[in-house]
């Protein structure tokens, strides 16, 4: 069994940088494909359930518990391993080619070849530990420890390690050089699972380690701490169901879970649970809050849930707090069997700080009924974050056939009279309806009369002859309907 870890963006080793910056996975628009008719057979639909935007409200949050070992820092994929020489766990470092990733534990910051220790006062002759490994062609795994004495060097210990160990664990005993005959007032100890001179990655490939001693010829010398790996630190974490964000993908990247979150619960949800997203400075990077609907990476483009209807409008809620010119963005792209036809993109520029509503009209390429969508929520711009305050609210995120920022007259104070008329209509009681437009149309459909629609109104019917017409009020703010009668 191997254990998440978890890792404060704080600490020294975090300038160890994800050897894949965030941004480059996000470089993406949402102009819309050329939509091919002849493609749509091409592509299977998915298994899932069809379904408005999954976890739309942002309530519900699974509990996974992260690990990390006791005196030791860590960066990368690093985990709490149960095969062992001894006792009951050792430690797991691991190298991931597709992202060119790797592994690091120390006894403290390591930077320009130097590693923080911590105090030690003997002079062993050998390190001793126990590893089993299986290594990709021309990746060296890497063990070193310094001794030094008021910050000066006074010993050292080497080793490098490739090949594979044939599934069994290995003993070595490396010797110590001594440069001086001085006792040491600190050692700094480094196991890393590439070679920290060239730091390049040629494989998957794992080291695990455990039983690490200094010892001098039969006799152990002063323990390092931790050093037998069975005491671990235990912490648990919250994860946003069928979503994925920026903690999941340092997660993938690192193997360490950052705390404080990036992207988070909170309660100030308009109502219960809200998401929230803040931008981050994690070793030298800026990271953005982003979610996606989806559980990897590939999401991003491409379907992560079903849906079986031809929805009008994305919307939802948002609370935005930008500094130095950030802009966040919530959009969706919808698919019929896997091929983008549709799209919805809410940009958001402005502080707001109470809870605001949007809806965003649904584009669509053809007029034809989507079967999967994908929703993504950016705090800023992924591949360039500007601010480290940058913070954003989001809550109930969903598809809809209606926007209720527009006002329903047949709710409000508009009033239309006489009715039945004989020559004209009146028309009182209009709110926000600059720019909004009229029709009316007799039984048949067709346009009688059309025109900008003010506040006070009066339509002149005539000419019109007796029976029934439709008026509708359509605007920015308005979108109504209602049956007239001409005696």
């Amino acid at each position: 069994m191997q254990n998440t870890l978890y890792h404060s963006p704080d600490s020294d080793l975090a300038r160890m940088e994800v050897s894949v910056k965030f941004g480059r996975f996000y470089q993406f628009t949402f102009a819309m494909k050329k939509v091919v008719l002849s493609m749509l057979a091409v592509f299977s639909g998915f298994q899932l359930l069809a379904q408005n935007v999954p976890n739309s409200s942002f309530e519900t949050w699974s509990t996974q518990t992260a690990f990390s070992p006791t005196s030791w820092i860590t960066a990368g994929p690093v985990s709490q391993c149960e095969e062992t020489f001894e006792g009951s766990f050792a430690i797991k470092l691991e190298n991931k080619e597709q992202n060119n990733t790797r592994s690091f534990v120390s006894t403290g910051a390591f930077s320009e070849g130097k590693i923080g220790g911590y105090a030690y006062d003997e002079q062993p002759l050998s390190l001793r530990f126990h590893a089993k490994y299986d290594l990709a062609p021309g990746d060296k795994a890497q063990v070193a420890a310094i001794f030094t004495l008021k910050g000066n060097a006074l010993g050292y210990v080497t080793i490098n390690i490739e090949g594979n160990s044939a599934d069994t664990f290995g003993y070595f005993s490396v010797p110590i050089t001594w440069q001086l005959s001085s006792i040491p007032d600190s050692v700094g100890i480094i196991l890393s699972s590439i070679d920290l001179n060239t730091q390049e990655v040629n494989g998957d490939g794992y080291i695990i380690f455990d039983d690490l001693y200094f010892a001098s010829i039969s006799t152990r010398n002063k323990e390092i701490q931790n050093g037998s790996f069975n005491k671990w630190n235990n912490k648990s974490y919250p994860v946003l169901d069928n979503w994925y964000t920026t903690d999941d993908f340092y997660y993938e990247n690192s193997g360490v879970r950052l705390d404080p979150a990036i992207v988070s619960s909170t309660t100030d949800g308009k109502a219960g649970k809200a998401l929230l997203l803040k931008n981050q400075i994690v070793g030298s990077d800026l990271l953005p809050g982003v979610a996606f609907t989806g559980t990897d990476i590939s999401k991003i483009e491409r379907p992560s849930f079903r849906m079986n209807q031809k929805w009008k409008y994305l919307s939802g809620y948002y609370k935005y707090n930008p500094q130095n010119g950030d802009t966040a963005v919530i959009a969706a792209i919808l698919f019929k069997n896997g091929v983008p036809i549709a799209n919805a993109q809410f940009v958001i520029k402005q502080t707001v700080n109470a809870w605001t509503y949007f809806a965003v009209e649904i584009g669509y390429a053809i007029d034809i009924v989507p079967d999967s969508a994908t929703v993504v929520i950016f705090n800023s711009n992924p591949d360039n974050p500007q601010g480290t305050g940058t913070i954003m609210y989001v809550d109930d995120v969903m598809f809809s056939d209606h926007n209720l920022g527009v006002i329903d007259l047949t709710r409000s104070k508009l009033t239309v009279y006489p009715n039945p008329f004989k020559d004209e209509i009146k028309i009182t009681g209009l709110d926000r309806v600059d720019g909004a437009t009229y029709s009316v149309r007799d039984a048949t459909g067709k346009e009688f009369r059309s025109g900008e629609v003010h506040r006070e109104m009066t339509i002149d019917m005539r000419d019109a002859g007796a029976g029934i017409y439709f008026l509708h009020i359509e605007g920015r703010y308005v979108n109504t309907d209602k049956i007239l009668l001409k005696e």
